[in-house]
């Protein structure tokens, strides 16, 4: 007997396909979560369409106690509902090993084979583990402990995955190649039918030429953002990035449940609950494009469209500066810049928003401190830097024109022996004032960028520029402008006094970390 496990649609796809392709013939069962009926109702046509000769549901949740008492509970869970035992299967394959039951097979010495939970996840644990680690630190820790997350267990004998998707150069000599979709292509066309028909796909989707497809992300569900965090990235998405002459179709993940429809004018919800790698098989029209944030269900089905437009995880959390790298990008243009040096900006991001303003002729190069500059301008952003105050000088003698997004309000380029230097730099005013109320949780804000520059052109620009964008599904209006010479002295020392006020905000808070790590070693000295 061969036993599947699946959590989620996408694995469901994969377990079914898999089985069909090496296990054809041989007794199989597949073991789903009790929460599959809220999505599946019709869990038992599996069996009825002859993919698995028994599905059975297992309870995952509502397990709680000492690590003992957790593996107690699944052996009596398990011992209700099988009629056999898991150690005397011939094979078992488990898609989603980061669970209890997961802990259960490790802690009876029982050999599994894994699927990785979506298309290039293998190679990056993290993301799965960080998730858990923010909503449940417990279950984190000892799901963690057997290697559950980053798949090093040496019970684990296969690790089935799509390779191509996995990062550059990662490799594990337990890794076995899998893509579903070529295992669909691979199913007779009854079988075919059979499997949309389960997911709710019996006839071609309509939707028109040219289309753009929109893959969403169930964030707020998994605690990677708040809900109202969650409605801002996509209305943010619609805002900057998606054109308005543009039918988009939504095709949302299998677990996201929030309120599009009432969000957004004039959009093609897909109402069928499938994973994303069947897409390419259930449209009257293919769209032109597609479109997410960073869902793995693109990895699979990218070249299938002439367009694609993706994020990566660290938009997560610099969305919320897209007006700052809207502005950076119109100047630019403005500026008819074609080669630009950068650090520490979300370098997807600002090569999404450059081709979102239409500023295809420019090259992007990352400095790096061994090397030379590439141009004769720099931006400089708060993220994933490593960066001094020295380097930071550095940089502003070599380029003519340095611009600090100061998206995080670090003011990295700030000096407090050497206030002049901050005093020389030129503000741009940002400003978004929402009109509306709203769910998404928008307030009122003010960022300043700021310039150092020893160029005319961009001094002169800066003399005079100004301008304003309606933020339609956001709410909100966004206005830029260079402070009035009257206003430039103020702008500045209200800038140097937030500098002095962050800084000192550094200083208590590595105070506080020193003091602990000292008490930290104090105390096992006493012990």
């Amino acid at each position: 007997m061969v036993v599947y496990q699946a959590l989620s649609a996408y694995q469901i796809l994969e377990c079914i396909e898999h089985k069909e392709e090496y296990h054809l013939g041989e007794e199989a069962v597949l073991i789903l979560g009790t929460y599959i009926v809220e999505k599946y109702s019709n869990y038992k046509q599996i069996e009825t369409y002859g993919f698995f000769d028994k599905v059975y549901l297992f309870e995952f949740g509502n397990i709680s106690g000492t690590e003992e008492q957790i593996v107690v509970t699944v052996q009596n869970r398990l011992k209700e509902l099988l009629p056999f035992e898991l150690s005397e299967v011939d094979k078992i394959y488990i898609a989603g090993i980061h669970t209890y039951l997961g802990v259960y097979l490790i802690k009876n010495n029982i050999k599994f084979s894994m699927f990785e939970d979506g298309s290039g996840a293998l190679s990056r644990p993290w993301i799965l583990a960080d998730i858990t680690k923010k909503s449940n630190s417990d279950r984190y820790q000892i799901i963690n402990k057997y290697g559950l997350y980053n798949h090093t267990s040496d019970l684990i004998v296969e690790k089935w995955c799509n390779v191509k998707s996995q990062l550059a150069d990662f490799q594990d000599q337990k890794e076995k190649n899998y893509d579903v979709v070529e295992g669909f292509k691979k199913l007779s066309t009854e079988k075919k039918e059979r499997l949309l028909s389960f997911f709710g796909i019996y006839d071609k989707i309509e939707v028109k030429k040219n289309s753009v497809l929109l893959l969403t992300q169930q964030f707020s569900n998994l605690g990677q953002l708040s809900f109202e965090e969650h409605i801002r990235i996509y209305q943010s998405l619609f805002d900057f990035y998606l054109s308005q002459n543009d039918e988009i179709v939504m095709k949302l993940h299998p677990d996201d449940i929030m309120y599009y429809e009432k969000l957004f004018d004039n959009i093609n919800i897909v109402k069928s609950v499938f994973p994303a790698e069947l897409l390419p098989f259930v449209f009257s029209n293919m769209p032109r494009k597609v479109v997410t944030i960073s869902s793995t269900g693109i990895n699979l089905i990218r070249d299938q469209f002439k367009e694609c437009l993706e994020f990566n995880a660290l938009y997560e959390k610099t969305f919320k500066f897209d007006h700052i790298y809207y502005i950076i990008a119109i100047l630019l243009k403005i500026m008819n810049e074609v080669k630009v040096d950068f650090y520490g900006i979300n370098i997807v991001q600002m090569k999404n928003m450059l081709s979102a303003v239409g500023k295809h002729d420019i090259e992007l190069h990352c400095r790096q401190f061994n090397e030379s500059k590439f141009s004769d301008i720099l931006l400089i952003d708060d993220f994933e830097t490593d960066y001094s105050l020295n380097q930071l000088k550095k940089f502003e003698e070599e380029y003519n024109t340095v611009i600090y997004l100061n998206s995080k309000k670090m003011f990295t380029m700030y000096d407090e022996i050497d206030r002049s230097r901050f005093l020389e730099m030129y503000p741009w005013q940002i400003n978004i004032t929402k009109y509306v109320e709203s769910d998404n949780g928008l307030e009122d804000t003010e960022d300043i960028v700021w310039m150092k520059s020893s160029e005319e052109r961009w001094i002169c620009m800066t003399e005079t520029f100004e301008m304003s964008k309606k933020l339609k599904n956001m709410g909100a209006v966004l206005n830029a402008k260079t402070p009035q010479e009257h206003e430039l002295e103020i702008k500045r020392l209200k800038g140097l006094l937030e500098a002095t006020e962050r800084r000192l905000l550094d200083y208590i808070q590595r105070e506080k970390e020193l003091t602990e790590e000292i008490q930290r070693l104090k105390n096992g000295e006493e012990e």
